[in-house]
């Protein structure tokens, strides 16, 4: 029983700082990120083609509807896949079950 204990206990401990190390964070230049990654193409797009108006609907849509969050500088996340040709990181926010694809240039390496 006491060695089970201790196993769990060392895995917990193990478990943690391996948690911590592979946090990043949020850097200045993020402003927002979409569940999907077709859906964060689309309004990056219009940021992008300076379309503010498209941009505002498009944003005003996509963050009642719970597709999109805005993301503030110097939050942790964890990355979950990397899209290197079209510039996109999907991140998890730290105890968030929710992952969101934002642009690469958003996350402290």
């Amino acid at each position: 029983m006491r060695y089970k204990l201790i196993t769990i206990i060392f895995f917990l401990c193990l478990y943690q700082s391996a948690a911590q190390a592979d946090t990043r964070t949020i850097t200045e230049n993020a402003i927002f990120g979409c569940k999907s990654q077709s859906q964060f193409e689309r309004i990056f797009s219009y940021l992008v083609q300076g379309d503010k108006k498209a941009w505002n609907k498009a944003m005003i849509d996509a963050l009642l509807s719970d597709n999109c969050t805005y993301l503030t500088t110097g939050e942790e996340v964890f990355i979950r896949d990397i899209a290197i040709f079209s510039g996109m990181i999907k991140i998890r926010l730290k105890g968030s079950l929710d992952e969101y694809w934002t642009n690469i240039e958003a996350v402290s390496k």
